[in-house]
């Protein structure tokens, strides 16, 4: 990727405006004002973009095809066309998406992305999209095998994108909902996939399979092998059969053998072994009579806890829960170490011809006092976060044994909201609270395993699990776990919206926007008699900003009530992970509404007298002050930009200008 000089950019945008000028204010500012906003108006939609769709094996327009078009975020209806279309009446410098469908199956979907072009001042343009290729789909299946004994590997996804670029510009963000992905079948032990019979495209697939950051399988053909993933391009795809690959030293499958004795050295059967893996789910052991053996098979390069729940004999003698945790140490090592049994595990044990093998003897339960300890306690975040505990012994629940509490919750009170609440009205009170979500505990293992899941998905933000009030069944008592733990959920990519630089707003925050009172009274009704003054105007960002690798601001000029001024100064909003303008939250309250902050809640950042959405938002401060922009009085802001979409090559720069809200 070529290497962009954002100062570069920052000082051709101001060299450009520099011959702005401070113009003296008189009577003809509204009609010049007015005459520059029709101007704009028959401006705002010039581009008519046109193209053709061809089917890509014999050069010739399709016969029907259904055809889309999304204009920033919004999708406008389809249009049924044979070969040729257009869409009249696009805005300039714009990021569109055209999806193409078969009206009858003969062809596949495909995607093509871009930019609308940009005109000068009073100009339309027609920009051809050229010609936009589609291919029938066939279904091909292949299998993946073992090198070594021929065994299908399953656990691999094969996919591939056919979008592409018609202007070499435009964002990329949501195009993967048209990704093709294979399936696999454990009856025949193959993948299959629908492919494109025409185009060219790379099929690919990660070999890390359980997903733990480390290289499972490598292809035996290096011609499938690039920058760490298994790559096949499209004709090679179309002829594929099978695919050999080598199992990494890190994906050794091992047979573990556990012996369980008692203090005389008898073997006890009936005992369950059970693991839950981070990345392969739920795992069983199987018993084998002929040697008094529990068999975990195990193939991953992730470590796993095997856990033995407490149980009670025959003779009624209970054992208490115990656990081993495993590792691979080398090529032909494993690292163990246990929790819970009376004799202490080696430390590491030889693997030999992929089987393992160790004796354990747990500790008979004790059931003198209340209290139960805990083996493990792990968050499982991929199931929505629920909180898995592992007991020394079974446990019993009450009501109220587990609760989930998200903190630092927004919270607002409006006096006249209830009539219920102690807030007055003419007051509004603010703060961050917590709040309780609801969760369903369950015990398994003989009850000495519990899983609290929430009953609805959580959303990005800070929680907390607290195990109050348990039972011991041995004694019908309760205890006191005193167990809490802390954990943030990541904002998923799901509840960032796509970023779109037209999103960002400026205002002033004087409870007035185009020069009119934005709420006209307080909740205790009396009127609000603010009026329109300068004040600092504040840049604010949506929460897509999250969505950004980086993001730049220069802000190269601004009018004041009509008078043009040069003003240099750059904004670092994102670079990587860190964000440098302040979070937010807007509130719009009557000027004369009386704030208070919400008894015992935290302090919140707030606010109260925008002309924007209520919520969440992103601010810097533009050290500009400045009235509404009205029919009267010009009031805006002028900055260059410059920013790129995580996962994205694409740097997107250029200017805006935002009016005062």
């Amino acid at each position: 990727m070529n290497k962009i000089s954002k100062v570069a950019v920052a000082t051709a945008v101001s060299l450009a405006l520099g011959g702005c000028l401070e113009v003296e204010d008189n009577n003809n500012n509204a009609d010049v004002v007015a005459a520059l906003e029709a101007q704009g108006e028959a401006n705002l939609a010039p581009i008519t973009l046109f193209g053709k769709v061809i089917n890509a094996a014999d050069n010739l327009p399709v016969g029907e095809a259904r055809v889309s078009i999304k204009v920033g975020t919004e999708w406008r209806e389809p249009v049924v066309v044979s070969g040729e279309f257009s869409f009249t009446e696009l805005p300039v410098n714009t990021d569109v998406v055209v999806l193409i469908e078969s009206t009858d199956n003969s062809f596949m979907d495909r995607v093509f992305f871009g930019k609308t072009t940009n005109v000068d001042t009073g100009q339309v343009a027609s920009q051809s999209m050229g010609d936009l290729k589609v291919s029938e789909a066939v279904e091909k299946s292949f299998s993946v095998l073992n090198t070594e004994n021929s065994e299908p590997v399953e656990g691999l996804v094969f996919k591939y994108l056919t979008a592409s670029t018609f202007s070499g510009g435009g964002t990329q963000s949501g195009l993967a909902e048209y990704e093709v992905s294979s399936t696999y079948n454990q009856d025949t032990g193959q993948y299959s996939i629908s492919l494109a019979k025409d185009l060219y495209y790379s099929l690919t697939a990660s070999p890390d399979i359980d997903g733990d950051g480390v290289i499972d399988v490598r292809p035996e053909n290096n011609s499938f092998w690039s920058y760490d993933s298994i790559r096949v391009v499209s004709d090679v795809a179309l002829q594929l059969d099978t695919m050999y690959v080598n199992e990494t030293e890190a994906y050794q499958p091992v047979e573990l053998r556990i012996t369980v004795i008692d203090e005389l050295g008898e073997n006890i059967e009936g005992v369950e072994f059970f693991a839950s893996d981070l990345y392969q789910g739920r795992l069983e052991t199987t018993f084998d009579s002929d040697t008094n053996e529990y068999i975990f098979n195990y193939q991953s390069s992730s470590g796993v806890d095997l856990n033995m729940p407490s149980f009670t004999t025959a003779d009624d003698i209970t054992y208490q829960s115990a656990s081993i945790d495993l590792n691979w140490a080398s090529e032909n090592t494993l690292s163990i170490s246990d929790w819970g049994f009376r004799n202490n595990l080696p430390g590491s044990i030889d693997v030999v011809n992929g089987v393992a093998s160790i004796t354990v003897q747990p500790r008979v339960g004790s059931t003198t006092g209340n209290y139960i300890d805990r083996v493990s306690s792990a968050i499982n975040e991929n199931a929505n976060f629920s909180l898995n505990q592992f007991y020394q012994a079974p446990i019993a629940l009450t009501d109220n044994s587990v609760e989930l509490e998200r903190r630092n919750v927004f919270k607002v009170i409006k006096g006249n909201e209830s009539s219920n609440d102690l807030v007055a009205e003419g007051t509004t009170q603010i703060g961050r609270v917590s709040e309780n979500v609801e969760v369903t505990a369950e015990l398994s293992h003989n009850d000495t395993f519990l899983v609290a899941s929430p009953d609805t998905q959580l959303t990005g933000g800070d929680y907390t699990y607290r195990v109050n009030q348990l039972v011991n069944p041995q004694t019908g008592n309760e205890f006191n776990s005193n167990y809490a733990t802390n954990f943030s959920v990541p904002v998923g990519s799901t509840e960032v919206p796509v970023f779109n630089i037209n999103d960002l707003r400026l205002d002033n925050n004087n409870g007035t926007t185009n020069g009119s009172v934005i709420v006209a009274a307080n909740t205790a009704g009396i009127a609000n008699n603010t009026t329109d003054n300068n004040s600092s105007a504040s840049l604010y960002f949506p929460r897509s900003i999250l969505s950004l690798d980086f993001f730049e601001l220069n802000r190269v000029s601004f009018v004041r009530d009509g008078n043009n001024y040069i003003n240099d100064d750059q904004i670092r909003v994102v670079n990587g992970d860190s964000v440098y303008v302040n979070q937010i939250q807007l509130i719009s309250l009557a000027n004369n509404e009386n704030i208070e902050r919400i008894p015992g809640a935290g302090y919140v950042s707030a606010h109260y007298f925008t002309a924007l959405t209520d919520g969440e938002w992103y601010y810097s401060n533009s050290s500009v002050y400045l009235g509404d922009n009205t029919n009267a009085q010009i009031n805006t802001v002028t900055f260059s930009y410059l920013y790129r979409v995580k996962g994205e090559d694409t740097v997107h720069e250029g200017t805006i200008t935002l009016s005062v809200r």
